[in-house]
Order: C-alpha cells, then sequence, then structure tokens
C-alpha cells in the first residue's frame, strides 16, 4: 500500500512522514472531531507478531524518555499504532546547537539518560532493534 500525506487511515490524516526504520513507517498524523483537532504520531508497518508484542509492552509501561502509546488498529494490509508526538531534535542536530565547549559534558549527560532508559527497557524484556541517533529526540529543556 502507498503511503503519503492526506492519506486517511482510519480516523486520522497523514500529514508528513517522520522516518522509517526497520519495522516500518512513523508519520505525523492529525484527527479532526467536531470540536478539536488531535496531533499524535502513528507507526505503520506490516502485521507481525513483534509489532502487537510492542504495542501491547509500550502501553504497559511509563518510562520517562519513553513515547506512551494509545491505540492499536490495522487498515487493509497493515497495523499500526497511534503516540504522543514527540517535540525536539534529533540527537546529533541538539548537540550542534550547545556551544562547543560544552558539547562533550552534555553528550556524556544524555548518553547517561539513553543508557537508563535502555536498561529499564531491556529489564522488562523489550530490545529496540532502531537505536540510532536519529530516534533519540531531545527536547528544548536538554531532556531525552
Amino acid at each position: 500500500m502507498e503511503l503519503y500525506t492526506g492519506k486517511c487511515i482510519g480516523d486520522w490524516t497523514l500529514l508528513s512522514k517522520l522516518g522509517a526504520g526497520v519495522d516500518g513507517q512513523v508519520w505525523s498524523v492529525e484527527q479532526k472531531t467536531t470540536q478539536y483537532t488531535i496531533r499524535r504520531a502513528m507507526k505503520i508497518c506490516v502485521p507481525s507478531a513483534n509489532f502487537y508484542q510492542e504495542y501491547e509492552f509500550l502501553r504497559s509501561v511509563n518510562i520517562r524518555g519513553v513515547v506512551p502509546v494509545y491505540e492499536y488498529n490495522t487498515f487493509e494490509n497493515l497495523v499500526y499504532y497511534i503516540m504522543d508526538f514527540a517535540e525536539g531534535l534529533p540527537f546529533v542536530e541538539y548537540l550542534k546547537q550547545v556551544p562547543h565547549k560544552d558539547q562533550y559534558d552534555e553528550a556524556i549527560h544524555l548518553l547517561v539518560s539513553v543508557t537508563s532508559i535502555i536498561s529499564q527497557l531491556h529489564t522488562r524484556g523489550l530490545m529496540h532493534l532502531d537505536i540510532k541517533s536519529d530516534n533519540l529526540l531531545v527536547s528544548t529543556e536538554g531532556n531525552i
């Protein structure tokens, strides 16, 4: 199935492709009701047991730095889940904005946060298969 801006999947409209990884694609999406518009992100892929397990796991954890997920559904030959839209800059882009003399210390600070998050995920039985700097978003406050 071809995915493109403006395509409707369930009650959600695809706005822009945010990225692609091992499992599928992530898009910014919106859902309009008569009273308001909700903006979120949607991870879309072909059906697999791993995808559903990932959704169930992420829905059940509350780890700072892990984006909450809300809705799992199918659409034609695809599956998707809805999650919060994470605002921030990719890890490397964020570091480029830090003064050069502080970049090393800031990178260490952020990597300590990342290893803590990964450790918590591993303790609960989940392994992230697509760890890369583009998947590490840093908020304007400097948090992963």
